[in-house]
C-alpha cells in the first residue's frame, strides 16, 4: 500500500470525523467507492469478527525481543493480524517494529487501526448501505420479543421455559487454539481468565451465548447484583469473580452467516450434554425448567421467578432456529400486575374441557373480562361444580397490562390469569 494512499485514507477519515451529518458521511463514502485501499481498511476495522488481540495497553508494552516479521505497510500489518491475533509478545514486537519506522504524525491513526478503535461517527450499517449489504459482516445476536405481544406463538409449537437472567450478555467464540468473548454489540471482553481456562474443556468450533453474572456471596438482590456485575466486566484488565451462564450454542459458521438450522431443542440438548460431562466453577448451564405445550406452565414459572424477586422467564419455541436478529421465536415474560375482581359468570369449555370450566368471567371497571388461564384440571372441575356459590365472589386475577379497544375505547386486560379466590374480601381492588 503506497504512502500517498494512506495520506488519502487519513484525509477521508478526517472528513468523516468533521461532520455529524449522516447524509454528508454517506456522500463522502460514495465519493470514495473506487478507493480499494480505504475500503479494505474499513472492512478490517469495522468487522467485529476480525480480532487483533492487541489493545492500546499492549501496544505500549515494553518488549525486549526482536521482530520476526518485517512489516513495511499498514496493508502488511492488516494481513499479519488476520492470522496472528492472540496478542503475544512476538506479535507486539512485530507491530512495534512497523510503528517505529513510520512518521510519528501518523502513529495515532495507525494505532487506531491496529487496536480497531477508529471512530468515524458511522458504523458497519452505514458502510453496508453505501457499499452493499455484505461489505462488512455484522455482529448480531438473537434477541427476544415480548411474550404478551406474541403469546399466540406458543399455541402452535412446543416450547422450552428457562429463567430470564439479569446480567451482561456475552457471546464466546471457542475455536481451535482461540478463545474470544464479545458483548452483544460485538465489542471484545478481555481478561475473563477464569472462564477462558474452563472453556478449554468444551467442544471447539462453537459460539456459546449467555450472560455474565457476578458471584453473589453477599446475597444481593437482582438490581444490586447487576450493578456489581457491570462494574467488574467494564473494568480494564483481568476480570474475576463472574460466572458465564450459557443458554444457547451454535456452530461458529452458522453465527457468522446469521442463522443456524439446528432447532432450539437440539441446541439445548447439545449444551446440556457438553456441560454435564465436565466439572466447572465459572461456567454454568441455564437449565430447562419445562418442555412441552402446557401454556399454564409459563405462568407457573413466571410466578415462581417473581416470588423469588427474579426478573421473569424466557420462552423458546422448541423447533425454531437460532436467528441473529430480534425474533418472536424467543419471548421474554416479565412480572404481571394483579387485581381483585368480582366473578360475574362461567363458560363451559370445548374439546378436552367439554363438561368443565372453559373460562370464568369477571368485572373489570364495568366491563366483562374472560379469564381462561391459570387453572389446574381440579380447579376447573371444582369451579364448574360450584358455580352458584362462587358467583359474586372475589377472585385475584393477574394480567400484563390494561388494554383499550382502539374503536370503542372499552378497557380490558391483556392475558388475564386466575390466581386464587379471595374469600376474605367482598369488594374489588385494582392495586
Amino acid at each position: 500500500m503506497k504512502e500517498g494512499v494512506i495520506i488519502n485514507t487519513i484525509e477521508i477519515c478526517n472528513l468523516l470525523q468533521s461532520t455529524s451529518s449522516k447524509k454528508d458521511k454517506e456522500q463522502i463514502l460514495k465519493d470514495n467507492t473506487n478507493n480499494d485501499e480505504f475500503k479494505s481498511i474499513m472492512q478490517f476495522v469495522f468487522d467485529s469478527f476480525i480480532v487483533t488481540g492487541i489493545s492500546t495497553k499492549k501496544l505500549n508494552k515494553p518488549i525486549s525481543i526482536n521482530a520476526t516479521h518485517k512489516l513495511d505497510s499498514i496493508s502488511d500489518v492488516i494481513n499479519y493480524l488476520k492470522s496472528h491475533n492472540t496478542g503475544t509478545d512476538d506479535d507486539i514486537a512485530n507491530i512495534q517494529y512497523f510503528l517505529n519506522r513510520q512518521d510519528k504524525s501518523k502513529h495515532d491513526f495507525y494505532k487506531s487501526i491496529i487496536t480497531k478503535s477508529l471512530t468515524l461517527g458511522c458504523n458497519a450499517k452505514t458502510f453496508n448501505k453505501v457499499y452493499g449489504d455484505n461489505f462488512i459482516r455484522t455482529f448480531n445476536v438473537m434477541l427476544a420479543n415480548k411474550f404478551w405481544e406474541h403469546e399466540d406463538k406458543v399455541n402452535k409449537s412446543p416450547f422450552i421455559v428457562t429463567q430470564k437472567l439479569d446480567g451482561n450478555r456475552c457471546v464466546i467464540f471457542n475455536d481451535i487454539n482461540h478463545f474470544q468473548a464479545f458483548t452483544r454489540q460485538g465489542q471484545v471482553y478481555e481478561g475473563l481468565i477464569e472462564i477462558e481456562k474452563e472453556f478449554k474443556s468444551l467442544p471447539k468450533g462453537f459460539v456459546y451465548d449467555g450472560e455474565l453474572i457476578a458471584t453473589n456471596t453477599e446475597h444481593l438482590d437482582s438490581k444490586d447484583l447487576y450493578r456489581k456485575t457491570t462494574s467488574i466486566v467494564r473494568k480494564d484488565g483481568v476480570k474475576t469473580g463472574v460466572v458465564f451462564h450459557i443458554f444457547d450454542v451454535l456452530p461458529i459458521e452458522d453465527f457468522q452467516k446469521g442463522i443456524s438450522e439446528y432447532i432450539c431443542k437440539q441446541r439445548k440438548d447439545f449444551l446440556h450434554k457438553s456441560l454435564t460431562s465436565i466439572k466447572t466453577n465459572w461456567i454454568q448451564e441455564v437449565p430447562v425448567l419445562y418442555y412441552g405445550n402446557d401454556k399454564d406452565q409459563i405462568i407457573k414459572w413466571l410466578n415462581y421467578m417473581t416470588d423469588r424477586k427474579y426478573e421473569g422467564c424466557m420462552v423458546n419455541l422448541a423447533n425454531a432456529p437460532y436467528s441473529c436478529k430480534r425474533t418472536s421465536d424467543i419471548l421474554k415474560v416479565k412480572k404481571m400486575q394483579s387485581a381483585d375482581l368480582t366473578i360475574t359468570g362461567f363458560e363451559e369449555g370445548d374439546g378436552r374441557l367439554k363438561g368443565t370450566l372453559g373460562r370464568m368471567n369477571v368485572n373489570y371497571k364495568g366491563k366483562t373480562v374472560g379469564v381462561g388461564s391459570g387453572y389446574s384440571d381440579t380447579d376447573r372441575q371444582y369451579i364448574w361444580n360450584h358455580k352458584d356459590e362462587l358467583l359474586g365472589k372475589i377472585a385475584e386475577v393477574q394480567y400484563f397490562e390494561q388494554s383499550e379497544n382502539a374503536k370503542t375505547k372499552e378497557v380490558s386486560l391483556r392475558f388475564p390469569v386466575f390466581k386464587c379466590f379471595r374469600d376474605e374480601k367482598n369488594e374489588e381492588s385494582y392495586n
